[in-house]
């Protein structure tokens, strides 16, 4: 399985507390963080809460991001990593510096592309997963979350039991 944590990057928080700080690796932090809309415990990639027990068959990654955009914009921005290369904020993987990556996230006009050997199932999910907007990233819904992101046709096929009960690699 894949996991990811920061602890260098970590702060205790009341539960319902919003936080406007501004901390994270440039590449992966989301728009409402760098324009300091405030975001809870949700924007950690691991937290306390999952679905475990309840009958999914998730694993943890797509289990504990089900209420929170914060983690849908970190999968999207990994999975456009992992298909080509760098990352979306980067212009083609031309990093200048911070500030550059951040003025590109938060560039309503700034248009990351794709090589044309990424499907179009991928490229369509990675645009819903990167959504300005949290309410309109894929999954937005608590009732959808996690479920409703496995269900897109970019997984046809895939066995989640299976990466659960680590007989595929993912």
């Amino acid at each position: 399985m894949l996991y990811f944590i920061d602890f260098g990057l970590s702060k205790y928080e009341e539960p319902g507390e919003k936080l406007h700080t501004r901390v994270g690796t440039p590449y992966y932090i989301a728009p409402e963080v760098l324009t300091k809309q405030g975001h809870g415990c949700e924007a950690d990639w691991w937290t306390a809460s999952s679905n475990r027990g309840s009958g999914d068959p998730s694993p943890p990654l797509l289990t504990t991001f089900r209420s929170s955009p914060l983690y849908r914009w970190t999968l999207g921005v990994l999975a456009y990593e992992l298909v080509m290369g760098y990352t979306p904020f980067t212009n083609g993987g031309i990093v200048r510096n911070a500030k550059f990556i951040f003025s590109n996230i938060i560039d309503p006009s700034y248009a990351f592309t794709f090589s044309s050997s990424v499907t179009k199932d991928a490229r369509r999910l990675i645009r819903q997963l990167l959504k300005r907007n949290p309410p309109e990233r894929v999954g937005y819904q608590p009732s959808a979350g996690a479920h409703y992101v496995k269900q897109d046709p970019f997984f046809d096929g895939f066995d989640w039991r299976g990466l659960l009960q680590r007989q595929r690699a993912l």
